[in-house]
């Protein structure tokens, strides 16, 4: 339980889809009022077939929503075989999510360009009101099930009940030859067996291998022969249309998708279209007076003793007065406002997401003035599962970033930490790597730090760089990864006095697929006699924090050089080249 529960779990899931929906439903609402708007003057029959074609499609776009985000991020992850050439080349943290880590990971799914989620800008705007929208997902998604659920248990209760109500009652015979001409009259290929129920309180037809029309007791000895056969009729326009059909995939929208107010409006529009559409062809089949069948519902409609099953085909007491109204020529009386409420709240939180898209990814902190370059400091691993030696890994290198990230602040610059805490970002290797470069996306620059580990006498300091791989172009952003790494290497080689092991270049996935300039900072060799326990020191990681924030620092004013038009950074050795942050 404590598993479903977790932020990439499968309940975060549903609670993606859900939040998800939000924007998805309101929009589908929004272009069936245009629909009906436009259709005002169409059949009800026209009308119908416009809000069930919705709620089908309703049903299938949060799937579809899900699929089509899975498939765009499945595209992105690395090919075949990368992997194994990363584990050659480096500490090995590469790793292409599997399908399971695909499905398990909640919010990478859901990235847009900018590499922040509509949910994650909520939870931003939230933050100051509510804990993290990332820990409240899974409860959402539980909401969803149990609610789900109950709708379900009683969609299965309603077809026992259905069932058992069309075996029930007094069998009128005296009347099956006239349902059976009336049958014939709309092109039916049978008749309906007709029963007398206390069972029911408004006529109602239930389908089956045999369909059985039941009256509710008392209603055919107390109906005029005019009002009675159009209200055989009716039930029998149900047959016609194959209402039962329509009632079923209505039953399931409810069940699959109650969180959203579309799901019951365009259910109230089915079921008040549908009976309209009944009416109109029970009155074209006997060619009575629209008149009749409002003083044969007006004599019908009384207290109701139980509730209507839902899949019952006839209306309720809401719709009678709007039918009524109808049938006698006179104009409907329009919504109540207070059936927009819902939907206002659906746009202004729909508004609310708006506002944060356009608010920065990530917002400098408290002291940092607002456009400030923003840098992504990584703290590889985490978790337990860095290199182990004489120091572990992972809390070196979170040490490290915290004071690194101290420095930049001080100097006006405002950065970001993947991971604050000795934990990952997630359960699987695959789900931390997308979120790690989820964060990193919405930054100037990305930093990632690591220490490494090998034979005892391996030590010294070594820089990643992203490969351009065999068939890729030179582009700015590699270009500019290459220069941020030679700045930040050689500050670390001459603050330290470590042995230099180069720079090299790899398809690491937190390299090679972040969208900004990316280097992997590997500050020494866990293993090592003298520098492992080197690292562990407060003294020693201040150092290297400081070299790596003047690294950084160099590489932006260089970059601010550039955009004031006193030309482009130089690397050694190379013509001078153009770059851009992005």
């Amino acid at each position: 339980m404590l598993g479903a529960l977790a932020s990439t779990g499968p309940l975060a899931r549903l609670g993606w889809i859900a939040v998800d929906g939000l924007w998805q439903g309101l929009a589908l609402a929004a272009m069936l009022a245009l629909a009906l708007r436009l259709a005002r003057r169409k059949s009800s029959a026209f009308r119908h077939g416009v809000a069930l074609t919705t709620l089908a499609i309703w049903l299938v776009v949060p799937v579809a929503g899900l699929a089509l985000h899975e498939s765009a991020r499945s595209a992105a992850q690395p090919r075949a075989g990368e992997g194994r050439e990363a584990a050659i080349q480096g500490d090995g943290e590469f790793a292409a999510p599997t399908v399971a880590d695909r499905m398990g990971g909640s919010s990478a799914g859901y990235m847009d360009r900018a590499g922040s989620s509509s949910v994650e800008r909520l939870a931003r705007l939230a933050a100051p009101f509510a804990p993290r929208l990332d820990d409240l997902l899974p409860f959402i998604g539980l909401g969803w099930l149990i609610a789900s659920c109950a709708l379900l248990l009683r969609l299965l209760a309603s077809l026992v009940v259905a069932a058992r109500i069309g075996r029930s009652g007094r069998e009128l015979l005296e009347l099956e030859d006239r349902v059976a001409v009336l049958a014939r009259r709309m092109g039916l290929p049978g008749s309906a067996a007709v029963r007398e129920s206390r069972r029911v309180d408004v006529p109602t037809v239930t389908s089956g291998r045999r369909p059985v029309l039941l009256l509710p007791r008392g209603a055919y000895p107390g109906l005029p022969d005019d009002q009675l056969e159009l209200v055989l009729a009716h039930e029998l326009a149900h047959l016609k249309r194959r209402d039962g059909l329509a009632n079923l995939v209505l039953a399931v929208a409810e069940a699959a998708l109650p969180f959203h107010p579309l799901t019951w409006w365009a259910g109230a529009v089915i079921r008040l279209e549908r009976e309209q559409a009944c009416d109109d062809l029970a009155l074209a089949t006997t060619g009575l007076q629209p008149v009749v069948l409002a003083q044969a519902l007006a004599r019908l409609e009384g207290a109701r003793a139980m509730p209507t099953t839902v899949l019952a085909a006839g209306g309720n007491a809401g719709q009678l007065v709007r039918r009524v109204r109808r049938l006698l020529g006179r104009p409907a009386a329009g919504s109540s406002p207070r059936a927009a409420l819902p939907f206002l709240g659906i746009g202004l939180l729909a508004a609310w997401l708006g506002v944060g898209g356009a608010q920065e990814a990530v917002r400098p902190p408290n002291g940092v003035p607002a456009g400030a370059p923003v840098v992504a400091i990584d703290a590889g691993h985490g978790g337990g599962t860095g290199a182990r030696g004489y120091v572990d890994e992972d809390p070196v290198v979170l040490q490290v970033a915290v004071k690194l990230a101290e420095l930049l602040e001080a100097e006006g610059v405002a950065t970001v930490l993947t991971r604050d805490a000795d934990a990952r970002l997630g359960e699987s290797l695959g789900y931390d790597l997308v979120k790690r470069v989820e964060i990193a996306s919405g930054a100037d620059l990305l930093v990632s730090l690591h220490a490494n580990a090998g034979s005892g006498f391996l030590r010294g300091i070594q820089t990643w760089t992203p490969d351009m791989g065999p068939d890729a172009t030179l582009t700015s952003r590699l270009l500019a990864s290459r220069s941020l790494a030679e700045v930040i290497h050689s500050r670390l080689v001459a603050a330290t006095g470590a042995p230099d092991r180069g720079m090299r270049s790899s398809r690491f996935y937190l390299l090679y697929r972040t969208s900004v300039p990316a280097v992997m900072v590997e500050l020494g060799f866990v293993t090592h006699a003298e520098e492992g326990p080197l690292l562990a020191s407060d003294e020693y990681q201040t150092l290297l924090a400081k070299a790596l924030a003047d690294g950084i620092l160099e590489y932006l004013a260089h970059e601010s050089d550039e955009v004031d038009g006193d030309g482009p950074p130089q690397a050694s050795g190379a013509e001078p080249f153009p770059f851009v942050l992005t």
